[in-house]
């Protein structure tokens, strides 16, 4: 059968076609990242063996590492050889000799520990047995005034025998408010000592007092517990008046209830700051506590502030209502436009109010008038006179509410 030539051209042209399909088909075949997962798994293997080993490798040379050997390098055994014998480490072969021997020192170590326990445990009890019932607390600090500066520095030492803050939390949080008396204006406030009954402060504090001012000066150190504003308690308070101050003596007090700061319808804590150049007044009311309840419910409050220039209000604003709270946290500020030359016969009317929730009237509480001399007294007054005395700074104050 012959073929021709065009035949056989065909044929092979179909071959090649085949040839070239078979080819793309082999092509296809994701060759690189078949590699690169192998490579990535050999890797991974070669890692985990070689963790594998440095661990067998250092869990051996723990192992080897024998108690003997551990318990012969202890100071406290070389400190029993005498200095004339040499001192060589125990070997494995009297390993039954030297255990017994390490067994018996760390007994008798372990009894003198137990004895030195004991001993610092009586210690303790012994220093709060010295305390009669119904101590609240001991404090000790160092005052001294040096003329020359006219600046008194109050060190605060420390505090022993701090009461309880409950039944349940036998711990308390500790810190020491330190004030001026006739004025009481807060002047520094030290560290809180977290769950301590005796705390170690050993901080000093520096205040400015003009030397005519020493000798009617009282200086007050109040111990508050609690760390968080809305669960602080004052536990007691120290009075020293600065006409008996002996320079670079230490004194130490007994904590006395403070039954003067306690007030039937509650106090209110404010900051007053001013800004010349703003001409801006502006006061935050920080908090409230203790305040009067006036039905057999909490006390839902809220704070109205009417800001005056001589006889005529200006401007009035309110803050929210905190309910069922005798110790609201408030933490609002106020801002009011004032010329500088108008701050003296300027005055805040501060009224602390309990809500009546649109059912009922609202009642007053108490209230506080803040101004210069001629509209304010004692603490509202050198409150407002700081203010203005130092500008551009917050000056925050406790203030007791009248009716």
């Amino acid at each position: 059968m012959a073929f021709d030539v065009n035949d056989t051209a065909l044929l092979i042209s179909m071959d090649d076609k085949k040839a070239l399909s078979q080819h793309k088909t082999s092509s296809n075949f994701p060759v690189v990242p078949v590699v690169v997962s192998v490579s990535l798994l050999v890797v991974a293997l070669i890692l985990i063996l070689i963790v594998y080993s440095l661990r067998r490798h250092y869990k051996k040379r723990y192992h080897d590492y024998t108690p003997i050997s551990k318990e012969a390098i202890k100071p406290e055994i070389l400190k029993t050889v005498p200095r004339d014998t040499p001192t060589t480490l125990p070997s494995k072969a009297s390993s039954e000799h030297s255990l017994a021997t390490l067994t018996s020192a760390y007994e008798d170590e372990d009894k003198d520990n137990s004895d030195f326990q004991s001993t610092s445990t009586y210690e303790q009890t012994e220093v709060e047995s010295k305390y009669p019932e119904g101590h609240i607390g001991r404090l000790w600090f160092t005052a001294y005034y040096d003329s020359n500066t006219e600046c008194l520095t109050v060190i605060l030492q420390k505090i022993e025998n701090l009461p309880n803050r409950s039944a349940t939390v036998r711990s308390c949080d500790p810190c020491v408010r330190i004030s001026l008396s006739p004025s009481n204006r807060n002047v520094a406030q030290s560290r809180y000592k977290r769950k301590n009954k005796n705390p170690v402060f050993n901080e000093t504090f520096e205040i400015n007092l003009p030397a005519f001012d020493l000798d009617k000066t009282t200086l007050c150190l109040t111990v508050v517990d609690g760390y968080r504003a809305n669960q602080q308690v004052t536990v007691g308070q120290v009075l020293y008046p600065l006409k008996h101050m002996h320079n670079h003596t230490e004194v130490q007090q007994d904590l006395i209830k403070n039954n003067e700061s306690t007030s039937v319808l509650g106090q209110l804590h404010v900051s007053l700051s001013y800004y010349p150049t703003l001409h801006r007044l502006t006061a935050i009311i920080l908090r409230a506590t203790n305040l009067k309840k006036l039905n057999y419910r909490q006390t839902d409050s809220f704070v109205k502030v009417s800001f005056s220039i001589g006889n005529k209000v200006m401007k009035t604003k309110k803050t929210v209502v905190h309910t069922d709270t005798q110790s609201p946290m408030f933490n609002e500020s106020f801002d009011f436009m004032v010329n500088e030359d108008d701050l003296g016969t300027s005055t805040l009317l501060i009224s602390v109010i309990h809500s009546g929730g649109g059912l009922v009237e609202d009642k007053l509480i108490g209230r506080v008038l803040l101004g210069g001399r001629m509209y304010a007294r004692g603490r509202a007054c050198d409150h407002w006179v700081e203010m203005m005395n130092n500008s551009r700074k917050m000056v925050k104050c406790w203030h007791e509410l009248q009716k």
